[in-house]
């Protein structure tokens, strides 16, 4: 086994203005790009895959789709309390 020092380094993080880019607007409710990532990338983290998966670019519509739903449910909520 490698020592830590010479382990391949993470990439990059990415720009603040990137990770802050509105992917979808839900009555008036942002979804940030960063806010997509975080469920991504925890997918990718538990399944040990390295960050230019296509199975993580496949996902990142889903996981918007899922968020977008999960924000609709929740005005829904508000509305009616």
């Amino acid at each position: 086994m490698a020592p830590a020092s010479a382990q391949t380094a993470a990439p990059p993080l990415a720009s603040t203005a990137d990770a802050s880019r509105i992917v979808a607007v839900v009555n008036g409710d942002a979804i940030t790009k960063s806010r997509c990532g975080q469920p991504a990338a925890a997918v990718r983290a538990v399944n040990r895959m390295s960050a230019a998966s296509d199975v993580l670019n496949r996902l990142t519509p889903q996981v918007t789709r899922q968020l977008i739903d999960e924000r609709l449910r929740l005005q829904e909520v508000q509305r009616r309390t």
